[in-house]
């Protein structure tokens, strides 16, 4: 969806009858299962008995029908109001799912309705309520910067033309011309050109405004059309055809009488005259196969393609045809120019001898040849059944002038020598739509061949004892589910068969992928294709979702231990992209440069992070850049993390000390010092450190004492932290960080806070956690701060800081800073969030792109001293986290909110959620106190509690004692 969308909250599209509204419903409901609709309400409206009311009859009728419906609220919000109630008589290639679902040739749109959706969004949004009117059957392109509604009455919306081509549509006359709405002085529909002068519609440049068939309804007119009871009356009697761009309009500016027009006088009516519209009309066969072989506004904005959802681009013999929604699975084809293929499964030999147009063929659908100038199309109907349309590419159906097979009606049936009688029951209209010309048989190879017979000038005895049926009535027979499914399967073998390159399309979804598959054949189809891509590929990013899939793809298949060993390496990978990161990073020999009396002292904050979270992990941070807003803290007063390193001189051993844990280790073999893979174990994070800091070098099979003899002697370290576990503040990684720091420092290495960021994420990566950068970079470097990175394996960032104070208010009067009590282990659910990601979920990655923003937004929040709008943010990406992540909260923790809930800006849990610490934006500080009270009064259990904490603006502190 275009991004500058005001979406509807309900969509109304008209019907000529129960049978055609069926056939939108089942459209709009296959859509809606696949996820290819907005948040929008969708409604289909018949006209009443299947009578035939007219554009402006029908929109009353829908007036009423909303009312009805939903009561007189449903007008304040924005409705899109589609008229789509024509048989497409001049189109009978899509008579039976209507113009609206015409398909089109492009690659992001289905269907002229998909267009019209995305287009019409676009128009200017009342904030009262409005509907905006469209006619189903145009495809227009405009731009939305030029649009504009009255906040009252009608508005037209008109765009400049030669005044030759007004003749042959509605035309708005204005006095000038302006940027905004302006009133309209006159309407007028097909008018000459005398006609066109007189009235004052033709400018110095002898141009009109030509009505473009929106037309937006203010909240006004629409209680001045609802009072029109006689007119509506007139309407449902069926004794009046109303067209919307004529009689009602004409009756608006008082040039016709209708009932009711003391209120339709009353009505504003203004034109927003465009400087450019395309206008793409959906008409005439001949018409609409013209328009592929000519480059068009729309053709260009909306890439119209041959061989979309096709293979066609594989066969040079179809290299003059237009050819989408196809699979070719022959090469016996002769296609001469201008054709136009769509919505065919062509297995047998094909001839097409010029201005044809082939639609709805079946497999198994036997030789097609097509004269010049004649068109086919097959139609599935209920009980099985198949009806097969020949017709030319000029034939109408409608009026007294209607053709068949390019001759008028009567002489094509004096030529093929038949009587009325075996065409017309009886007390049936004698015209062309009711005509049964159309063979009816149990197989599309059976009705094809007896159509094709009417290319000669007679009828084969074949097809007059044949069933047959009419327009008429293949359109209330037609099965509408079938027809959809037929373009749906074409399009999964061809995307099937097309699966490398759309493997290659960073927003193709494994969903998208596994939709392809019907049976185990295709699965085994899909797995070769991905397996092929993890070897051929060069990029990392592509191999770890690729495997993740076939992972998927494999326990599909009922193979869950090659699943889960795919799925397993996909985490491989993306730990050798973690890799690529460090490349720029020399791990040269060193050896230990401090004294043996002196120690390393490193002190780090922790982190609280506000928004953003998530953008930061591998792989997405790789792809997508990252972007968080957090802060780098201290509690109560002190530093919370601390790591103490100091060298043992002549020992070949290294001692581990955990002062907050009460714990002491001390390493006498490699292997020992290599086993730091369970991230449950209190010593694998200061294992891992050695080998992130680089002191291992990279693939070391010596001994630890001879590791440590060529550094110049052991090493103790002695950790810190002061806070519970599974908190939910960075304490993992900001202690990650402070051993590395701590490590290099002993070494004689400063290192770079860029170089500590970066083989911190290393160090996660070793222990199978993975993990993102922000919380490295909250600790180390000090501050509030906006911290963003570009996509590449090289994530260093830039940092834009802010700050969370205001003058003279203490920063606890508004922010909060409370312990649950309750812990979560963030290693399953960052797997779940990144598999989410490789998966390519839509919600996943909207989530993810939404969460990138606020965190700029709410940076701007604080640098404003917009302390309310952070708060709401602050809720906002809480909300954004729990649609990442169901466990995000749980009932404990919605408890410990939901009383306490009235005072609050917004809350949410830092970290991976699901316990840990809670922070909070109180409205006031009467509000904080509140809070404060009622939590310390009534804990949430016995570990519950406040945390004072300040920022602390410098970050991690290093001194060598």
């Amino acid at each position: 969806m275009n991004p500058r969308t005001n979406p509807f909250d309900l969509c109304v599209l008209t019907a000529a009858n129960e049978e055609q509204a069926k056939g939108y419903r089942i459209q709009l409901q296959w859509r809606r299962q696949r996820g290819k609709l907005p948040d929008t309400e969708f409604i289909v409206i018949a006209d009443p008995d299947g009578r035939r009311i007219g554009s402006g009859g029908s929109t009353f009728y829908v007036l009423d029908q909303l009312l009805a419906l939903f009561g007189k609220n449903v007008f304040r919000k924005r409705i899109l109001l589609l008229h789509s109630g024509g048989d497409s008589r001049r189109l009978p290639a899509y008579s039976v799912v209507g113009k609206l679902f015409t398909p089109l040739p492009a690659p992001d749109y289905l269907a002229l309705f998909d267009v019209m959706l995305d287009n019409y969004a676009q128009t200017p949004c009342l904030t009262d309520g409005q509907i905006v009117i469209a006619s189903g059957d145009v495809l227009l392109n405009f731009d939305p910067a030029a649009m504009y509604f009255s906040a009252t009455g009608l508005t037209g919306v008109a765009y400049p033309e030669s005044a030759e081509n007004g003749q042959f549509f509605g035309v708005y006359v204005v006095a000038k011309p302006e940027r905004h709405a302006v009133p309209a002085v006159d309407v007028l529909q097909k008018p000459d050109i005398e006609t066109l002068n007189a009235a004052g519609a033709v400018d110095f440049n002898h141009r009109v405004w030509i009505d473009t068939g929106i037309l937006n309804m203010a909240p006004d007119a629409v209680n001045l059309f609802l009072q029109c009871d006689a007119l509506k009356t007139s309407i449902l009697s069926g004794r009046k055809n109303y067209n919307l761009y004529h009689e009602i309009l004409y009756a608006v500016k008082a040039k016709y009488d209708l009932p009711d027009q003391e209120y339709l006088r009353t009505v504003p009516l203004f034109v927003n005259c465009l400087p450019y519209c395309g206008f793409y009309h959906v008409g005439r066969s001949e018409e609409m196969l013209n328009n592929f072989y000519t480059l068009t506004h729309a053709s260009v904005q909306y890439h119209f393609n041959n061989s979309v959802r096709s293979n066609a681009a594989e066969f040079p013999e179809l290299k003059h045809s237009w050819v989408y929604n196809t699979l070719v699975r022959t090469e016996q084809i002769q296609a001469q120019s201008p054709s136009l293929i769509e919505g065919c499964h062509l297995d047998d030999s094909m001839v097409l001898e010029g201005e044809n147009i082939l639609t709805g063929i079946p497999q198994n659908s036997g030789p097609i040849h097509l004269q010049l100038g004649f068109c086919l199309s097959v139609v599935p109907l209920h009980d099985n059944r198949w009806a097969a349309l020949l017709y030319g590419l000029r034939d109408s159906f409608k009026g007294d002038d209607s053709t068949f097979l390019h001759r008028p009606l009567p002489e094509k049936l004096q030529t093929m020598g038949i009587s009325a009688e075996h065409l017309w029951p009886q007390n049936c209209p004698r015209d062309l739509w009711n005509a049964r010309f159309f063979p009816c048989c149990a197989s599309p190879r059976q009705a094809i061949e007896l159509a094709l017979s009417l290319q000669k000038n007679g009828f084969t005895p074949a097809w007059l004892q044949a069933e047959r049926l009419s327009m008429a009535e293949i359109l209330h027979q037609a099965d509408q589910e079938k027809l959809i499914d037929h373009r749906a399967d074409i399009e999964r073998c061809t995307r099937l068969e097309s699966l490398d390159a759309q493997l290659l399309d960073p927003d193709f979804s494994l969903a998208q992928l596994m939709e392809l598959a019907r049976n185990q054949e295709d699965l085994r189809t899909i797995a070769d294709q991905l397996k092929q891509g993890i070897q051929t590929t060069s990029s990392l990013n592509l191999k770890a979702r690729l495997e993740f899939w076939l992972g998927q793809v494999e326990r599909e298949n009922q193979n869950e231990e090659t699943g889960e060993y795919w799925q397993q390496q996909a985490f491989t990978t993306i730990r050798d992209a973690v890799n690529e990161g460090l490349a720029h990073l020399q791990n040269a020999p060193t050896r230990l440069r401090l004294r043996e009396d002196e120690v390393v002292w490193v002190m780090l904050p922790a982190r609280l992070d506000f928004a953003g979270g998530w953008t930061d992990t591998p792989p997405i941070c790789f792809e997508r850049g990252g972007a968080v807003l957090n802060a780098s803290v201290i509690l109560n007063g002190q530093f919370p993390i601390q790591v103490v390193g100091k060298i043992r001189a002549g020992e070949r051993v290294i001692g581990i000390n955990s002062i907050d844990l009460g714990k002491r280790e001390t390493l006498t073999t490699i292997e020992q010092l290599d086993d730091f893979r369970d991230p449950t174990e209190w010593l694998s994070l200061p294992k891992a450190a050695f080998y992130a800091a680089g002191l291992v070098p990279e693939g070391y099979r010596g001994t630890l004492s001879a590791l440590l003899a060529d550094l110049g002697g052991g090493i103790d370290l002695t950790l810190f932290s002061a806070l519970p576990a599974g908190s939910g503040l960075g304490t993992s990684s900001i202690l990650g960080a402070g051993l590395i720091t701590a490590l290099a420092r002993l070494t004689g290495k400063e290192m770079s806070r860029e170089e500590i960021y970066a083989r911190t994420s290393h160090l996660e990566q070793l222990m199978t956690t993975g993990g993102g950068w922000q919380d490295q970079i909250g600790g180390v470097a000090g501050g509030v701060k906006l911290i963003t990175t570009s996509p590449g394996f090289n994530q260093t960032p830039t940092l834009a800081w802010t700050h969370l104070k205001q003058p003279g208010v203490d920063l606890r009067d508004r922010f909060l800073l409370y312990y649950t009590g309750y812990r979560r282990l963030a290693k399953n659910l960052l797997r779940q969030v990144v598999g989410r990601y490789l998966r390519r979920e839509k919600e996943a990655l909207t989530t993810l792109a939404e969460l990138g923003n606020l965190a700029g937004e709410m940076k701007d929040d604080l640098d404003h001293r917009r302390i309310d709008e952070f708060g709401h943010k602050i809720h906002l990406a809480w909300t954004l986290n729990k649609r990442l992540d169901q466990g995000q909260t749980t009932a404990e923790i919605e408890g410990i909110l939901s009383r306490v809930d009235d005072y609050l800006l917004g809350a949410k849990l830092l970290g991976a959620g699901g316990g840990g610490f809670i922070f909070m934006v109180a409205k006031d500080r009467e509000a904080s106190n509140r809070i404060q009270n009622e939590l310390v009064e009534n804990p949430a259990n016995e570990r519950a509690r406040f945390f004072d904490f300040d920022i602390e603006a410098q970050g991690m502190k290093i001194s060598v004692l």
